[in-house]
């Protein structure tokens, strides 16, 4: 039986026996649960008014079963309850945005495998922590007003898979902490902890944190100016599959030269650079082969001073997902290494590429006139950039295209050159459901060539908001909207908002092929 939100007036203390679960996070008074017989509860999800709440001390006398116990917005100023002390099945314990003085007796609870103090006020973690001897997740993240972490806690918490610690504790310089406290840990979320263990005297112990640290997050690292590899770690985070570096001074991921060529991320599935005023690329020197190999996602935002994206020398086989926004000065997403010589596509399982605000984009992938950049299974893709008529009959997967305010975008797709003589003069979106171009003042056409354009499969087309937007073909002296070089044979759909002037008509009836 589970309770949820308020406790009725008509029901007592006896009623409680049958129940396994109990949830009130309404922020409502709860002190009538307090001494009640719940043999069976398990569960217990509580939320008070952190300006009121208080619980008794024998609260949980009659909850010895309790296996998750959550408590957020209390006030334990007066210390923990005795009675949770005595929770000696307790596997899980949330203290969230709760005022906190004196946590000695959560060294009590053994068997606890997760403590999460996020979001509370508390200045000293108590040596008692370090009893936890099966504790496999700390959190402490946004706890702000920790000043102290004795030594040997970490180093006593054998199990300890996960450190959580962003917006928390930072004053790692004066607290007595060795290395080897954290070498057991698997996910270390907190660029201060790293950052300060890079600068003491044991550097090869550093490195064992990094060959076991699979999720890591470099925020605000004031003191991290020139580079993550090898700066942090000499032989690359060879475990790591999700790196976030937000705030920082780098100005590149991974610096390599003559003496030093780290074969750095072989595992990284996940890259976030964000809000990085001087990272100028994310590769820097010739990149070792299978770099990035593993990447699935990258998402790069607010990065002013960044010019060069990924620099590739194998096939990307799972990478899935690229977002840059706000990037002005990029002009390649990703480029390939003088090394790399194949012309298979780098990119074979791509599905969402977006890219806003990166006003000198001229190509997702740096390339030769000749060459053509396939994304064959592509599926979503929302840009706001041009592309060439041999990358656009590419995308035989692509369902969904969307351009929306590009304020200096005349047309989608370019003029076709030699590098396009393999098209067979027609350009095929087989799969393309729905198109949408919106906000872009200065578009002029979708396309301007001679090529024929080919949507079997459009049900849904938007033109919205496109001031200069004559024709969608280029047709010269045209004042219809669709020529007969445009097919479309499952339109259900048709939204044609402010256009040019010169449109008299959507299309010359007598010849379109809808």
């Amino acid at each position: 039986m589970t309770l949820v939100e308020s406790i009725p007036r008509w029901m007592c203390k006896e009623t409680f026996e049958k129940f396994t679960a109990i949830s009130l996070m309404s922020g409502h008074d709860f002190s009538a649960l307090s001494g009640v017989k719940a043999p069976l509860l398990e569960i217990l999800l509580l939320k008070g008014d952190v300006s009121l709440t208080t619980i008794a001390s024998d609260f949980f006398q009659g909850m010895k079963n309790l296996k998750v116990l959550s408590l957020s917005n209390v006030n334990f100023n007066m210390g923990l309850p005795e009675s949770m002390g005595e929770l000696e099945r307790l596997k899980t314990l949330h203290l969230h945005h709760c005022k906190l003085k004196d946590v000695k007796l959560i060294g009590k609870l053994v068997n606890l495998l997760v403590l999460s103090l996020r979001g509370s006020t508390l200045e000293e973690l108590a040596v008692e922590i370090g009893e936890l001897c099966m504790l496999r997740l700390l959190d402490m993240g946004d706890c702000k007003g920790v000043k102290r972490i004795p030594a040997n806690i970490l180093s006593r918490l054998s199990n300890l898979e996960g450190l959580y610690m962003l917006n928390g504790f930072e004053n790692w310089a004066s607290t007595n902490i060795e290395v080897s406290n954290i070498e057991q840990l698997l996910t270390v979320n907190n660029g201060q902890l790293i950052e300060q263990l890079g600068k003491r005297k044991s550097k090869h112990r550093v490195k064992s944190v990094a060959k076991k640290t699979e999720c890591l997050v470099l925020r605000d690292c004031s003191r991290l100016t020139k580079n993550v590899v090898p700066d942090l770690d000499e032989d690359g985070f060879k475990d790591l599959k999700y790196l976030k570096v937000e705030n920082c001074k780098v100005k590149s991921v991974i610096h390599s030269d003559e003496h030093n060529e780290p074969m750095a991320f072989a595992n990284l599935e996940i890259l976030e650079l964000i809000y990085m005023d001087f990272l100028e690329m994310i590769g820097e020197g010739k990149a070792s082969v299978g770099v990035f190999s593993n990447l699935r996602r990258l998402k790069l935002s607010y990065l002013p001073s960044l010019k060069c994206g990924l620099s590739l020398t194998s096939i990307l086989l799972n990478f899935n997902e690229v977002s840059v926004e706000s990037c002005p000065a990029l002009k390649f997403v990703a480029y390939k290494d003088a090394k790399y010589e194949t012309q298979i596509d780098l990119f074979p399982c791509l599905k969402s590429l977006h890219l806003n605000s990166v006003s000198h984009l001229s190509s997702v992938l740096e390339q030769s006139e000749t060459e053509v950049f396939a994304l064959f299974n592509l599926e979503i893709m929302k840009m706001r950039s041009l592309g060439s008529p041999s990358m656009f009959a590419a995308l035989v997967q692509l369902e969904e295209l969307e351009i929306s305010r590009c304020d200096h975008l005349q047309e989608v797709i370019n003029k076709e050159t030699e590098g396009d003589e393999i098209l067979k003069k027609a350009i095929n979106f087989p799969k393309l459901k729905c198109l949408s171009l919106k906000y872009c003042w200065k578009m002029e056409r979708f396309y301007r060539g001679s090529y024929n354009l080919k949507f079997p499969n459009l049900k849904s087309l938007c033109l919205s908001n496109n001031g200069d937007f004559t024709n969608f073909d280029g047709s010269e002296n045209s004042t219809t909207l669709f020529s007969d070089k445009i097919e479309f044979r499952c339109l259900e759909g048709l939204d044609v908002q402010e256009v040019s002037n010169e449109v008299l008509r959507l299309w010359n009836w007598s010849s379109s092929p809808v």
